[in-house]
Order: structure tokens, then C-alpha cells, then sequence
């Protein structure tokens, strides 16, 4: 019984004091993660970004993982979305990627045709490639990995348009405890068909194998 108390104790701490963001040096990533096996396409099912307006938020919103250079392990990331009332999808700006250190991949430019470097750090957290991914990135320009991020965003992908309760669950957990990212915070992206990647085709072409 007195463990039980001290627990509960513990946990009514931890929440009245809060949660606060946790700095990348201290996330745990995919661990053995292979990049060949994250290649393709994910849906982006819910999300995160600081200071996004809502009247940005995008349907629809899917993204291509393509490796550019294998040698350097150097990917190319195309978006697609459909913006609020709008039926057609557009294509967003292509990200430069490198994944050469494992899980902890770096957004070189979040637009390839730009000159900006942005350097921004970005973890896959957790994967297991045929169903979903956990991404988490950094904003903050000129980030220190040991401090925490203000300035973050998290994708939650499936490779669907939709995502099984079961792998949900355990995830939106991780969110909430580990990412210290409030409920009301995370958006549901929303697809609806047309879809802006036929759903037939992720059976042939959805992984980089």
C-alpha cells in the first residue's frame, strides 16, 4: 500500500509541476533503424507545430521519403496537401535530408531550391515501417541538442490514411509523457478522397525497398 501511495504522490507532483520539453540529446530513437525500409510514402495523421496558424493546417497532407544519394545517404522529402476547401492538391516545398547517422536524421533545407540551411534536427523516434513512424524535429534556429526545444513539431505517419487504434494508443501515450506535448495541442489531419497519392498504389509503391 505505502508504494502505491508514494506513486500516486509522485505522479500528482510531476503533474502539478508540468512537463517540460525534452532536449534531443536525451530521446531515445528507432533503434537498428534502417533507412531502405522508411523510404516512401507516409500520411501524416496528427501533428504538432508551434505557432502554426490553423488557417495553415492542410488536408490531406502526405509526404515522399526518396533517397537521393546513397553514398551520403542524402533524401529528398515531397509534400502534398490539399489546402481548407479546396479539392485539388498542391505540392509543397521539397525538404533536403540527410540521413547518414542513423534515426537522427537533419533537415538540411526545408526548401531544396532555396540557399537558406536550416540544420534543423530530425528524430525518428519510433517506426516499424509497414504501419507507422514517429518523427520529431527541431524549429529553433541555431539549436543546442542538450537544451530543450521551444520550437518543435511532431508528425505522426501512417502508411495509410488512416491508423489502427492499437499502434495509436501506445503513441499518442509516448506524445503526451515523453514529448511533454499537451492533448489539446495535437491536430488530427483530415483525408478525404480524391487522395492526393492513389490509395492503390501504396500496396506496389508505397516502400523504398
Amino acid at each position: 500500500m505505502f508504494w502505491f501511495i508514494k506513486i500516486g504522490l509522485l505522479l500528482l507532483i510531476n503533474t502539478s509541476l508540468g512537463c517540460r520539453p525534452p532536449s534531443f540529446s536525451s530521446l531515445s530513437v528507432q533503434r537498428n533503424f534502417n533507412i531502405y525500409k522508411f523510404l516512401g510514402f507516409w500520411y501524416e495523421i496528427k501533428f504538432h507545430e508551434t505557432g502554426l496558424p490553423l488557417a495553415d493546417v492542410l488536408a490531406n497532407f502526405v509526404q515522399l521519403f526518396q533517397l537521393e544519394n546513397d553514398a551520403t545517404k542524402h533524401l529528398l522529402v515531397f509534400t502534398k496537401g490539399k489546402q481548407a476547401g479546396s479539392q485539388s492538391c498542391i505540392s509543397l516545398t521539397t525538404w533536403s535530408v540527410y540521413a547518414n547517422n542513423g534515426a537522427k536524421m537533419r533537415v538540411e533545407k526545408v526548401d531544396v531550391t532555396s540557399a537558406t540551411i536550416v540544420n534543423q534536427p530530425l528524430y525518428v523516434l519510433k517506426t516499424d515501417y509497414e504501419h507507422y513512424a514517429l518523427t520529431y524535429r527541431c524549429l529553433t534556429p541555431s539549436y543546442n541538442l542538450n537544451e530543450p526545444c521551444q520550437q518543435r513539431d511532431f508528425q505522426l505517419y501512417s502508411r495509410k490514411p488512416y491508423l489502427e487504434r492499437k499502434y495509436l494508443v501506445q503513441v499518442q501515450h509516448y506524445i503526451r509523457n515523453v514529448l511533454c506535448i499537451n492533448s489539446n495541442d495535437i491536430i488530427r489531419t483530415t483525408h478525404r478522397k480524391p487522395f492526393c497519392f492513389p490509395i492503390e498504389d501504396f500496396d506496389s509503391h508505397s516502400h523504398g525497398h
